[in-house]
């Protein structure tokens, strides 16, 4: 029986986002106050990703596609499911691994890597085995604490505000906002969870519970919202340290403080743990129903612990000798997202448009 309430899946969506602005570090060529406005371009064209996604999940009542496309031919199916395993595996690979680099790198050099991305990928594979209601509660509980922890920082730093560092003063400025809108874009894989997460829905909500697709604008608005309002305290407070820092966010929180807290950090690492564990949960969840669309022998716990472990072994392959700063600093997944929220979702509605043709042609005849 389907437990998620959409609620909780626009929760998943913005913890999945919500991790990659914690963990945000500019590229070279990236102007904090630039990347704002390119955000913005950016979350427009995302709307306009999500709409074939949105009408097919209303044409289909939520129905993943992988499902529908092995319930019209099983050679679609699989073809499907292993395209969008691929997708849940790599990102979780680089979520795991951004995790172990980053605890290692910022925050303690106590913690073994491969400590962390076991510790990580047990708790994420607990997660994932169980009811995706779990994983939708932690998800609201999650989200909700990083927008206090955010609301308190603004708190803290808000008496020290630089407006001059604010500025546009760039060269080639057309290159740069489209690289990062590119970069922006890259950075929201809670699209594709929103195609995959949508056949999940409890249907016993009825009207109770808002649309499904005014959960996907609702996530834009949010996220949008809180992305650009971390972004700007980054600039007018951080200046052009920001393309020094490799977590600004965090070097915010640290500076911030108030009369009662005198830095934020602390919590901010105890949040950021929390959300990594709930991303890289939705990932191996979603990964382990893929295995089980390809191998339906396999049950919740082998599945779920498969689609954690291969993804965790692989990325020790790279921080063990700390070589991950070629996916750390990467900007590629723009297309990737593109294809899986978009295109798959229209191509299989004009594949079953076509057999729905079919068939009552043959009644007719």
């Amino acid at each position: 029986m389907k437990k998620l309430t959409t609620f909780q899946l626009m929760s998943i969506m913005l913890c999945a986002r919500f991790f990659s602005t914690m963990t945000y570090f500019p590229f070279a060529y990236e102007n904090a106050a630039v990347y704002m406005l390119g955000a913005v371009i950016s979350t427009a064209l995302q709307a306009l990703i999500l709409l074939p996604a949105a009408v097919f999940a209303h044409a289909f009542n939520g129905e993943d596609p992988c499902g529908l496309s092995a319930s019209k031919s099983r050679v679609l199916g699989y073809a499907v499911s292993a395209l969008y395993l691929v997708y849940f595996a790599f990102s979780a690979f680089i979520t795991v691994g951004d995790f172990s680099y980053f605890m290692d790198y910022y925050f303690t050099g106590y913690i073994p890597r491969i400590m962390a991305v076991i510790c990580s990928v047990l708790a994420a594979v607990y997660i994932a085995r169980m009811k995706i209601s779990v994983l939708g509660k932690a998800a609201v509980y999650a989200s909700a604490g990083f927008i206090i922890m955010t609301v308190m920082v603004v708190c803290g730093s808000i008496s020290d505000l630089y407006f001059t560092n604010f500025h546009f003063a760039e060269e080639n400025i057309t290159d740069l906002i489209f690289s990062c809108v590119k970069a922006e874009f890259s950075r929201n894989g809670s699209l594709v969870l929103f195609v995959f997460l949508m056949s999940e829905l409890d249907a016993s909500k009825g009207k109770k519970d808002m649309p499904i697709s005014r959960a996907a604008w609702y996530f834009l608005a949010v996220k949008i919202i809180v992305l650009e309002l971390i972004l700007f305290l980054i600039t007018v407070i951080l200046g052009d340290y920001v393309q020094l820092a490799r977590l600004p966010f965090f070097s915010l929180a640290a500076y911030s403080q108030t009369g009662i807290i005198e830095r934020f950090d602390g919590l901010f690492m105890f949040v950021w743990v929390i959300i990594a564990v709930v991303k890289l949960s939705a990932y191996i969840f979603c990964g382990a129903k893929c295995l089980r669309n390809l191998f339906p022998s396999l049950s919740r716990f082998t599945s779920a612990a498969a689609a954690g472990a291969v993804p965790a072994a692989a990325s020790l392959f790279f921080l063990i000798p700390h070589n991950w700063e070629r996916f750390a600093y990467s900007d590629g997944g723009a297309w990737q997202i593109v294809i899986l929220t978009a295109a798959v979702p229209v191509l299989l509605m004009i594949i079953c448009r076509k057999g729905g043709k079919e068939k009552n042609e043959k009644k007719l005849g």
